[in-house]
């Protein structure tokens, strides 16, 4: 199967599709629905969040994307990981370790949320929120897992242990 690759652009939001000879394209997006996802982005960003999407373009797999649709927290983790290994790529290669506290912060806010202060002890809730944090960090892994499926070198590029993620460089998706 080719694989497909999105880019946001500086003309807006352009998409960039790669193709073996003589395959049909079966969905582009239409002028229409480049210009509203434009605005929409305008008016949903702010202007230096914008701009730096269009200037900084990262590929991603319109593929892997679809085969992982039905679980959003694998589509953020990848959306995410395609980025910042692509960051660590171009900025030097050098590995940057992060905490799963920051990472359950940004993508897992809602794990342990039902926590109920006022009726539980010190003791509880620290027991709750430890919980909650294992629970977020087997799921990111899941998901991480799910990934190397498409990018088997995920598994030397990326490392965990209890306390961090250690993400390092990578070209996910051969790109010019």
């Amino acid at each position: 199967m080719p694989k497909k690759q999105a880019f946001i652009d500086k003309s807006g939001v352009k998409f960039v599709e790669n193709f073996q000879k003589n395959q049909k394209i079966k969905k582009f997006p239409s002028r229409t629905e480049i210009r509203y996802l434009t605005a929409f982005m305008q008016k949903s960003l702010s202007d230096e969040f914008f701009n730096e999407v269009i200037s900084n373009p990262v590929p991603m797999d319109l593929n892997v994307l679809h085969a992982i649709r039905k679980s959003p927290l694998a589509m953020d983790v990848y959306t995410w990981i395609a980025y910042r290994t692509y960051l660590v790529y171009t900025q030097g290669g050098h590995p940057v370790k992060i905490a799963w506290k920051d990472l359950q912060a940004q993508f897992g806010a809602s794990f342990g949320q039902k926590i109920d202060n006022n009726l539980l002890t010190a003791d509880e809730i620290i027991k709750k929120e430890t919980q909650a944090l294992r629970d977020f960090r087997r799921r990111f892994l899941h998901s991480l897992n799910n990934l190397s499926k498409f990018y088997p070198e995920l598994n030397k590029t990326i490392s965990a242990d209890s306390q961090f993620l250690t993400v390092g460089g990578a070209k996910l998706i051969p790109y010019k």
